[in-house]
């Protein structure tokens, strides 16, 4: 590379970083940082990393899998696994997602059973349904199983992207949002 050039961006790390005690050594490790980003394959993680997949195979299920497979999702999925992390977000087996919003103090959630991939990035969730009251003096949902079989749902069409974990309180299964959620009902 040029003299210029290289003796530019030096002056421009000495100028934004304000540190004049050990100039060639701080000089020295930005360099070498940039240099690991610029030859690093890739400076974003994967969208889609999953463990432990294995291929879905209808037969291995319950009637009840099955049908909601069949009736919710456009096409048979090829994987399935108990725990994926899509964007940066880590979804396991029994964590709750939102959704619908059905009313002003009502939520529905889904606990989440299998995760199904399709292509690349298309990820679905099987979920069992429950129904949920908004307590407002704790900011809080208390959830119910509802009578309603398992379903599926696409992440995409998800109310909120981020998993919640159950709580008791007062022998009550609770849910607290880490999120607003808006959505026209």
């Amino acid at each position: 590379m040029r003299f210029e050039s290289k003796h530019s961006y030096f002056k421009r790390c000495v100028r934004r970083i304000q540190n004049f005690k050990n100039v060639c050594q701080s000089l020295a490790k930005l360099h070498q940082l940039l240099q690991t980003t610029l030859n690093s394959k890739s400076f974003f993680p994967p969208v889609l990393r999953s463990n432990s997949s294995t291929p879905y195979h209808a037969s291995l299920y319950s009637d009840t899998v099955r049908s909601a497979v069949e009736t919710d999702m456009p096409s048979e999925p090829e994987y399935v696994c108990t725990e994926v992390n899509l964007k940066g977000t880590l979804y396991k087996k029994g964590s709750f997602l939102c959704l619908k919003q059905e009313s002003n103090e009502s939520i529905k959630f889904g606990r989440t059973e299998l995760i199904l991939m399709k292509d690349d990035n298309d990820v679905w969730f099987l979920v069992t349904p429950f129904m949920s009251l908004y307590w407002s003096e704790f900011g809080l949902y208390e959830v119910r199983e509802t009578a309603e079989g398992m379903c599926c749902i696409q992440a995409e069409q998800c109310l909120d992207f981020y998993p919640l974990a159950l709580y008791s309180l007062n022998g009550q299964n609770v849910l607290s949002l880490k999120h607003s959620v808006v959505d026209q009902y």
